[in-house]
């Protein structure tokens, strides 16, 4: 574990926190825009959701692990979702599904199996255990 490969697990998960909070947001934006008032569920989620990543950004690891789960299993259902819309809406339906479920697949990847990541997540576990 160098120090380079560290710092750049550091930048991968503050890209991956941006992109995907701003995803999330873009949603709630979108659904509030298409229904023309406040939905407290997407608030709710929208919370959880940056909370989650916080806890991502702060080094722990259980975030990690859920963040990956819940990546997966968003990205699988809005790439499986843009399947089924492809056959039946326009297209300009499924491109927004396509590109959630390929940011979603990506942030999965990146927390999951990156080398740096994981480099940064035990440097933050060695300092942690070590105070």
């Amino acid at each position: 574990m160098t120090e380079i490969s560290k710092q750049r697990g550091r930048r991968l998960i503050f890209w991956v926190v941006i992109l995907s909070f701003g995803s999330s947001l873009l949603v709630s934006i979108s659904l509030l825009v298409m229904s023309g008032s406040v939905n407290i569920r997407d608030l709710i989620r929208l919370g959880l959701t940056g909370l989650l990543l916080w806890q991502v950004y702060l080094g722990k690891s259980w975030a990690r692990i859920l963040a990956v789960v819940l990546f997966a299993l968003g990205g699988l259902v809005s790439l499986g979702s843009a399947a089924v819309a492809l056959m039946t809406l326009p297209s300009q339906w499924v491109i927004p599904l396509l590109g959630l479920g390929v940011v979603d697949i990506a942030c999965a990847l990146i927390l999951g199996i990156s080398k740096d990541v994981r480099a940064y997540f035990a440097q933050v576990t060695k300092t942690r255990q070590a105070t």
